[in-house]
């Protein structure tokens, strides 16, 4: 079910990777891999490694199940650390014609549009978490820059107790 919704994430974020679109220019690739700075820009998804199982207090015996993934945009540019968030920052919000474009206005529409169903029939729901992590890599002389920001995406989704 996680490499399910890996997948599933990576092929709607390549998608959205043509000429006009969300994510124009982008490389989507799914696992942890840190993308060589030639292939930037670039995108990573995977799973935090974590599951996280909350009883709910109802007398049904509920059991809410809550999988973190981690969706990283890569960015480098030559004209340094300026020129490198400026990329980063179209990538991740722009105007467009007629709405915003980015990862952020895409990953935001999943959340509230849609749901993801795994191969054993459960529903899941999608959250963009709002913490985002954003670090730089800079070469001696400031003239090369390499820009991450990290998106948290979260599915979950309701069982019974007998199926956790």
């Amino acid at each position: 079910m996680i490499e399910e919704f890996k997948t599933n994430l990576a092929a709607t974020l390549t998608a959205n990777t043509g000429v006009g679109e969300h994510l124009e220019g982008v490389t989507v690739y799914v696992g942890d891999v840190i993308p060589a700075a030639k292939d930037h820009p670039a995108i990573t998804v995977d799973w935090e490694d974590n599951l996280d199982a909350n009883r709910q207090k109802s007398a049904n015996g509920r059991v809410r199940l809550e999988l973190d993934f981690r969706v990283c945009l890569y960015v480098s540019s030559y004209k340094g650390v300026k020129a490198a968030h400026a990329a980063m920052n179209n990538l991740i919000l722009r105007a467009g014609e007629t709405s915003y474009l980015g990862l952020h206005p895409l990953l935001s529409g999943l959340a509230n549009t849609s749901t993801f169903t795994d191969s054993l029939g459960n529903v899941w729901a999608i959250t963009l978490l709002p913490d985002s992590e954003r670090g730089v890599v800079k070469s001696e002389n400031a003239q090369f820059a390499s820009v991450a920001c990290a998106f948290k995406v979260q599915i979950w989704t309701v069982v019974t107790a007998a199926q956790y």
